[in-house]
């Protein structure tokens, strides 16, 4: 967890986002799957390489839109964008007044 904050986050802001990401990937799979051995036929363990690099991608898209749509919290403070924008006038400031 102290190497991937994507999964860290998520995961401390909702404890079933594993379950969530692993349940989508699994009707994803099993439905191309069953879409691949139909539209490819006697065809589909000769090109068993394009099935695996499809099911392979769609993986990546799988985590990457429920990681997107899932609830996260924030380790660390954030900064409001009132204390940036006086920060950079302070800073302007002194800058001027030098």
């Amino acid at each position: 967890m102290k190497y991937c904050s994507m999964l860290r986050n998520r995961m401390l802001a909702d404890p079933s986002f594993l379950f969530k990401v692993g349940t989508e990937i699994v009707i994803d799979s099993c439905c191309a799957t069953f879409a691949e051995v139909q539209k490819r036929g006697k065809d589909f363990w000769a090109e068993f390489e394009l099935y695996a690099a499809d099911l392979l991608v769609g993986i990546a898209v799988d985590i990457a839109l429920v990681g997107m749509l899932a609830p996260y919290t924030r380790i660390w403070k954030a900064i409001s964008i009132t204390r940036i924008i006086w920060k950079l006038t302070t800073t302007s400031f002194h800058l001027h007044n030098r």
